[in-house]
């Protein structure tokens, strides 16, 4: 049997709230960059664990460990939850808004590491969330069930509100899926009219545009910053900071549509690479920026101090 057959995705995705944390949990840090006129800010809301065989369920696990460092495969693999924050001349601009506190127990900490940070969630202009996965978008509400980001306007990908927000998705995806539907809906609902759906080319703010990266979810989107070096913000197009720039092709356990995902990964960094743009990555080892350069047949992130 194939490792992609043996690897069940609706098995792992289940299982993904009720793992244990990594050790250590990020903290309230805080790594700032410069773009032209425009202040890039990455602060966490946690860290997070998920099935190592997830990182490329179809490779020989052998060769996965030996690509990240490791003597063999362990059962779990650490993800941190890096946020971008972009701050140009007129806007706040957060780039999703975390797991928040209904998912594992290591994150769902972006709303405290701000305060800790001296940083107001009211003053946040606009939130993009680059897709509707749980671990980027539960942290929209509070307990209550208000917006964490009042007086935010909302960008989605049009194609991603709609997939998410379709009426019958619950009963069209397998049983296990249904806490991420809902969690997802109630999330849309609560935005009400502050959301705006976006599609490729579209304007966040001047400089700050969308690029559509379909795969790991339909209507997945990117954020390009055309400031400075310019910055691409991946979201989960490029899911860990080695195997998906050394290895693009392949698949990512949790990519919904994995050919249409390695086109969107490959997009990105070649347009990384051809325009000389930093990158962020929301799962990376922090702080999760860096630039990119070719390396044999695949590519390397070289971190940005």
């Amino acid at each position: 049997m194939a490792e992609q057959e043996k690897f069940s995705i609706a098995r792992a995705a289940a299982s993904l709230p009720t793992l244990p944390p990594p050790d250590p949990i990020r903290g309230p840090d805080l790594h700032q960059a410069q773009f032209g006129n425009c202040t890039v800010s990455l602060l966490s809301d946690g860290s997070m664990s998920l099935p190592f065989r997830a990182l490329a369920p179809a490779a020989p696990q052998d060769a996965l460990a030996t690509l990240c460092g490791l003597r063999a495969a362990p059962e779990l693999a650490a993800g941190e939850m890096s946020h971008t924050l972009i701050r140009t001349s007129d806007d706040l601009i957060l780039i999703d808004t975390g797991a928040g506190p209904g998912w594992q127990s290591g994150t769902g900490r972006l709303r405290k590491h701000m305060q800790l940070l001296q940083m107001d969630p009211n003053a946040i202009t606009k939130v993009v969330l680059t897709h509707l996965h749980p671990d980027h978008v539960w942290g929209t509400l509070d307990p209550a069930g208000g917006l964490v980001f009042p007086n935010a306007i909302y960008s989605v990908g049009r194609t991603e509100r709609d997939f998410w927000g379709a009426p019958d998705l619950a009963d069209r995806l397998s049983q296990i899926a249904r806490p991420a539907v809902d969690g997802a809906q109630s999330v849309l609902r609560a935005i009400g009219d502050r959301l705006q759906t976006v599609r490729d080319g579209d304007e966040i703010a001047p400089g700050v545009t969308v690029l559509e990266t379909p795969g790991h979810t339909p209507g997945h989107i990117s954020i390009l910053l055309n400031d400075g070096d310019g910055l691409i913000v991946t979201g989960d197009a490029l899911v860990h900071d080695i195997v998906s720039f050394a290895k693009p092709d392949w698949a990512f356990g949790f990519d919904m549509d994995p050919d249409t995902a390695i086109r969107s990964r490959r997009r990105l960094l070649d347009l990384a690479t051809r325009r000389g743009h930093a990158m962020a990555g929301y799962h990376w080892n922090w702080p999760g920026i860096g630039y990119v350069d070719q390396d044999k047949d695949g590519y390397r992130l070289i971190r940005r101090q």
